[in-house]
């Protein structure tokens, strides 16, 4: 029998729900805070990817462009 290929990364850590909710006392408070993060940490890997791209980017269009 063949085992389901989820496509889950093997670097995926399983978190145990009493130790996120210790803090708050509130699991759902707990996840609020859990996703507010997520989106600052994404937030700025946007924003180091667009400095890093705008450094090739070209100002003037050549004729070939336009």
């Amino acid at each position: 029998m063949e085992t389901k290929k989820t496509g889950v990364p093997g670097n995926t850590v399983t978190r145990n729900i009493p130790e996120l909710d210790a803090q708050t006392g509130n699991i759902y408070e707990s996840v609020v805070v859990i996703a507010r993060r997520a989106n600052q940490i994404s937030s700025e890997i946007k924003q180091e990817l667009t400095k890093k791209l705008a450094e090739f980017s070209t100002v003037t269009d050549s004729l070939e462009e336009t």
